[in-house]
């Protein structure tokens, strides 16, 4: 399938200060906020899904390709967004940023799914102190790879694994931003986040034909100025998909 995105931000996670990255994103999952329950690459519950969620197919493991890929296409993400009807418990209310769409499958980050955990949090547990304190919660990108931990920012950072995605944004693995972040290079707007979501070959658009979810173009930087408790309800009126009108429809 898609989805072969920056391999190596996944492989620079392993180790990383230690093992003490690991070691929170172990404490994230163990919180209940990432079960692994999706894990066979379901984006939306099985009322949506031609399979059942044993043999859907699983997402492969994200390679260093898409680097390259988006370097020759440097395709600005899509916008996701979860319907009303759509209530498995994971996906409910979800945006994410669709960052490749296309035959062989697809591949985002949700962006409105906090931790509990902030990335000041992580740099106390790395044993880091910096200036600048970073509040921001790491998010719960999708159910998908965990042990991912990328950072989607604006693009007046750059380090190895960058890969533009348009002009307005880019995506890094979390080593280089956090090294960044203690030397006071941080990106202007910025999230960090672990796993991702995926479908198959036609995975989704079966569900966007069944109604689950709804596929927009929109500039990512009005989302990421955004709370992300507010972000679902922003696109939906955007959208105009928050009116009595919409409501009935969608019912």
């Amino acid at each position: 399938m898609v989805g072969k995105i920056a391999g190596r931000m996944a492989g620079t996670i392993a180790g990383f200060y230690g093992g003490k990255v690991e070691r929170t994103v172990e404490r994230i999952k163990e919180n209940g906020l990432m079960d692994g329950t999706l894990a066979q690459g379901a984006g939306a519950p099985q009322e949506y899904q031609n399979s059942p969620a044993d043999s859907a197919p699983t997402p492969e493991p994200l390679t260093d390709s898409f680097k390259a890929k988006t370097k020759a296409k440097s395709t600005p993400p899509r916008v996701l967004v979860a319907m009303p009807t759509l209530k498995d418990g994971y996906f409910d209310r979800s945006v994410i940023l669709l960052c490749e769409y296309d035959d062989n499958g697809a591949m985002g980050f949700v962006i409105n799914s906090p931790s509990a955990t902030s990335i000041n949090d992580l740099l106390s547990e790395i044993g880091i102190n910096v200036q600048t304190h970073q509040e921001k919660k790491i998010m719960i990108g999708g159910p998908v790879q965990a042990d991912l931990c990328w950072v989607l920012h604006s693009p007046d950072f750059q380090g190895q694994s960058t890969s533009p995605l348009g002009d307005h944004l880019a995506l890094t693995s979390a080593q280089e931003v956090l090294t960044g972040v203690v030397g006071g290079n941080i990106p202007r707007q910025y999230m960090m986040g672990v796993g991702y979501a995926g479908w198959g070959p036609g995975q989704l658009d079966q569900e966007i034909e069944r109604g689950a979810w709804w596929l927009a173009e929109m500039d990512p930087r009005e989302l990421m100025e955004l709370n992300a408790e507010d972000r679902w309800d922003y696109v939906m009126e955007k959208l105009g998909l928050n009116t009595p009108y919409a409501s009935y429809r969608l019912a």
